[in-house]
């Protein structure tokens, strides 16, 4: 079957019961374009509390001595270069 001058074309679902015919280049138009995403209150304060939630507890836990040994070798090392100038 010979398809050269035509374009492909697709039917797409917009919502319920609704649909439209959209050929590829808009397909990939609408891809590449944002869509508005409004989450419900009560969704938004849930995740809001936990992210709180999360934050605060990396907060208050302490600095692993890995890291705390590694950061004394840096400033160790910039006090050496301070120094010698």
């Amino acid at each position: 079957m010979d398809r050269s001058g035509s374009e492909e074309v697709f039917i797409v679902q917009i919502g319920l019961g609704d649909s439209r015919v959209v050929t590829a280049d808009d397909a990939a138009d609408d891809i590449n374009a944002e869509i508005p995403v409004q989450l419900d209150y009560a969704v938004q304060e849930v995740i809001g509390s936990a992210l709180k939630d999360y934050c605060n507890d990396i907060i208050k836990s302490p600095v692993p001595d890995k890291f705390l040994s590694l950061l004394a070798k840096l400033e160790a090392e910039e006090r050496k270069k301070g120094q010698s100038k």
